[in-house]
């Protein structure tokens, strides 16, 4: 049987991990709405068959996408993952920049442009799964937003992509 809402499998190893994140979808939608849904469908099928947590609370201020990833990813929260807000100031630069940019890792396909998971202080689950499985794990980490995937994809993913409307051909 499917384990219980929130809680975690006790036997064996996991052939997969899933982790999905609807940001800005809260679960009183879910409840309000979810019978509306299909019983077997993504919400309702996959909350029956894997794990569940509602009504989670950040122990922390500023719920920006930065560091809310880092927190889901992390388990941790800014002040230990390292990510604060959704940009940052980088005094080499003299700029404000986005939460991710290195400024030397740069992003196939759009000049200019860097990202990486440096800034993260802490490992993520993704990271804890490559150490367990003596680095067979295969890390995807896929959004909309640059920071939702190089944040939650851990320090060494095998991809990392998201979606930007600026390079030619993603629209």
């Amino acid at each position: 049987p499917p384990p219980s809402p929130g809680s975690a499998p006790t036997r064996g190893g996991a052939g997969l991990v899933v982790l999905l994140v609807f940001d800005q979808l809260p679960s009183w939608a879910l409840d309000k709405y979810g019978a509306a849904l299909h019983p077997d469908g993504l919400f309702r099928g996959g909350a029956r068959r894997g794990v569940w947590i509602e009504r989670v609370s950040f122990p922390y201020a500023g719920t920006y996408t930065a560091p809310g990833h880092a927190a889901i990813a992390t388990g941790k929260p800014p002040r230990e993952s390292g990510v604060a807000s959704n940009q940052r100031w980088d005094r080499g630069r003299g700029a404000v920049i986005p939460a991710v940019d290195d400024g030397n890792s740069a992003v196939f396909g759009h000049p200019g442009a860097f990202a990486s998971p440096s800034v993260l202080r802490a490992d993520a689950v993704a990271d804890v799964l490559r150490r367990a499985s003596a680095g067979r794990a295969r890390v995807v980490s896929l959004s909309l937003k640059d920071r939702a995937a190089v944040l939650m994809g851990g320090h060494r993913p095998a991809i990392a992509g998201w979606y930007d409307a600026t390079v030619p051909g993603c629209t």
